[in-house]
């Protein structure tokens, strides 16, 4: 398997997610000024709230989705965004909640699997939309 380095980072990533939410939660994170805290958000991104069955069968039907494409090409920034949702849904099926650790202020609190997340879609879309289109214009 030529794509394990890939494999190896996304699965590292959502280690140290699962590590920081703990850490989050017996509180064992220095004193910085309110940064770093153990948010229970049992809504999703940004805390949008969602019927429960609903997220259930679209969260189902897009790790789905991410599986597929990723069988058909391999991209790096699905399997980072296919590992953050695999995190955060850990913390939903052991909790009931995402635990979200970053509070920056005036932005709702996050974690790093929000990021790889939303970081992943952010590179996938520049990579397949933009890129794609500026270099078939050439």
């Amino acid at each position: 398997m030529r794509n394990w380095p890939y494999l190896l980072l996304a699965t590292s990533l959502l280690i140290i997610d699962q590590i920081l939410k703990i850490l989050s939660i017996k509180n064992t994170f220095p004193e910085m000024g309110g940064f770093l805290v153990s948010f229970c958000n049992p809504n999703l991104a940004w805390n949008i709230p969602v019927n429960e069955i609903f997220f259930w069968i679209a969260w189902i039907i897009i790790v789905f989705l991410i599986i597929y494409n990723l069988k058909k090409s391999f991209n790096i920034f699905l399997l980072i965004v296919l590992f953050g949702a695999i995190s955060n849904i850990i913390d939903r099926i052991l909790g009931g909640c995402v635990i979200d650790y970053i509070n920056i202020p005036y932005f709702p609190a996050f974690n790093l699997a929000d990021v790889m997340i939303t970081g992943g879609i952010i590179l996938f879309l520049i990579q397949n939309v933009f890129w794609k289109n500026k270099n078939n214009s050439k």
